[in-house]
């Protein structure tokens, strides 16, 4: 425990800025506002997630910020945060809206990405994202989300391919990774999934930075 109270503290700072948009990683204070979030059915159900108490949802959140495999960051939206800040000083959640997930992978990607001759082994990453806030969604956050968080994982952990592990019915997160360049590389018709992937070729790498203003370690 105490172990945990230490990387806490140590990894509260740990955030990326892109104009819109501040990434902090998850943090205990911010559990109680996250569990409110996994009440609701449709979004366990678009983020694959089964219900948890609340005492099981501050285990998690321990365990996240244990393994160094997973990146959790917590999206907060600036402008709203500013203003909510403003009438409460105290109020850690102001302006949060949703997370970004980076599960780190062995560099073989799983046996479903397996380097080949003309593609080899590197490090890989799963991501994911959630817009929890109604307020928050059709306004790019989730774009503006997951290039900052694919930037701090090349940055950061030298991710060079992502794979995304798709919802057959969620045809938002479906749009919203073609849209960013990943293409399908496995269907998985038993799980009702689909897989999409993205090299981070030099091009992508550079797209990805131009939507960062400032990332700290």
């Amino acid at each position: 425990m105490n172990n945990a109270n230490e990387l806490d503290n140590k990894v509260s700072n740990q955030e990326i800025s892109t104009n819109r948009l501040l990434l902090q990683r998850y943090s205990k204070d911010l559990v109680l506002k996250y569990h409110s979030w996994m009440q609701d059915p449709w979004l366990r159900e678009m983020t694959a997630t089964e219900p948890l108490s609340l005492e099981d949802e501050y285990k998690a959140q321990e365990d996240w910020l244990l393994d160094v495999n997973k990146q959790t960051f917590i999206i907060f939206d600036k402008a709203v945060r500013e203003q909510q800040i403003l009438h409460d000083r105290t109020n850690n959640t102001a302006g949060m809206c949703g997370d970004v997930n980076l599960f780190l992978m062995d560099e073989y990607a799983s046996e479903s990405y397996a380097p080949t001759e003309s593609s080899p082994p590197v490090q890989a990453a799963e991501i994911m994202i959630m817009i929890a806030e109604p307020w928050a969604r059709r306004k790019g956050y989730a774009v503006e989300a997951v290039r900052a968080m694919m930037h701090f994982g090349v940055l950061a952990h030298g991710v060079r391919r992502y794979v995304a592990k798709i919802d057959d019915s969620n045809e938002a997160s479906l749009g919203l990774f073609t849209l960013l360049g990943f293409r399908v590389a496995k269907k998985m018709p038993h799980f009702e999934e689909t897989h999409l992937s993205l090299e981070v070729t030099q091009e992508v790498e550079e797209v990805l930075k131009s939507f960062v203003t400032s990332v700290q370690l």
